[in-house]
């Protein structure tokens, strides 16, 4: 199946969009229009028809097994009917393609094909949020105007959090409660940067576009909140970071704590013993 031939047909009238009759070249199954999964399907993808950029059209299901296969053993990522290359460039994942259009207004959404002069982006969608992360934590690890109470520990502590299409990515693991942080000048001038550069990814195959995407900045990892006393924290990191604090003193713990909250431990020393003292009772 190749889909300028199915188009032409489409628009001159030979064959209605809403019913065609699309056979996978790989299993010779008949293939969605729209992904809805089948039963008997084992990967679970559904077996939608997909436009590849070199324009011929595959069932999901079929061309992930094929392609895991193909990845398995090591041989170059092809289309399985004209052998074109369909990888991302700079990841190196496979680009899915495109499913075929449900309706008459989303006939000419597809970007050009191969052929026409079109091209497969850089970066598969994880690849390009994974890179933005990274720009944008660098950005964020050399802004001047980080605020100054989070600034001894933001190499520790702060982090970035990308929301795009019902999913959040984060650049730190999130084993604590998330805090937001104002967001900086800078931070926002870098953010607007980088969401053009994935935007112009939109117009070829494969390319995601972030310009929707929410971005924010948190503390990460052990909690921050006010009113977390040192009792709680020490609950918390026998919890889940065990091995940074075990077989540390009472005073080596609160050390950590108050170095952790940016407290003078000369200050909190009465305080944090009487915390320690209630937390045995």
């Amino acid at each position: 199946m190749y889909w300028p031939n199915i188009k032409d047909m489409i628009e001159r009238g030979e064959a209605d969009l809403a019913f065609l009759d699309l056979d996978c070249a790989i299993c010779g199954d008949q293939m969605e229009i729209e992904p809805s999964g089948r039963k008997n399907d084992a990967s679970n993808l559904g077996h939608a028809a997909h436009i590849l950029p070199c324009g011929h059209i595959i069932g999901l299901s079929c061309l992930h097994e094929a392609w895991n296969y193909a990845s398995e053993n090591f041989i170059d990522i092809l289309c399985p009917d004209c052998k074109t290359n369909v990888d991302y460039s700079a990841c190196g994942h496979t680009c899915y393609g495109m499913p075929v259009p449900p309706s008459m207004d989303k006939l000419d959404s597809l970007p050009p094909l191969i052929t026409d002069g079109g091209k497969i982006a850089d970066y598969c969608r994880s690849c390009l949020i994974n890179d933005m992360l990274a720009r944008c934590n660098i950005s964020l690890m050399t802004d001047h105007q980080v605020p100054k109470d989070v600034k001894d520990v933001k190499d520790v502590h702060i982090g970035i959090s990308i929301k795009s299409q019902g999913e959040a990515f984060y650049s730190r693991p999130v084993d604590g409660p998330l805090e937001d942080i104002k967001m900086t000048k800078d931070m926002k001038k870098a953010i607007r940067a980088i969401k053009r550069l994935s935007d112009a990814q939109g117009s070829i195959w494969g390319g995601a576009m972030l310009g929707d995407s929410k971005i924010k900045i948190h503390h990460f990892g052990t909690p921050v909140l006010a009113e977390n006393t040192f009792i709680d924290w020490v609950d918390y990191m026998f919890t889940h970071c065990r091995e940074e604090v075990l077989g540390l003193t009472e005073w080596q713990l609160k050390d950590k704590f108050c170095g952790v909250r940016g407290l003078d431990r000369g200050r909190m020393a009465g305080r944090v013993g009487w915390l320690w003292l209630c937390g045995d009772q």
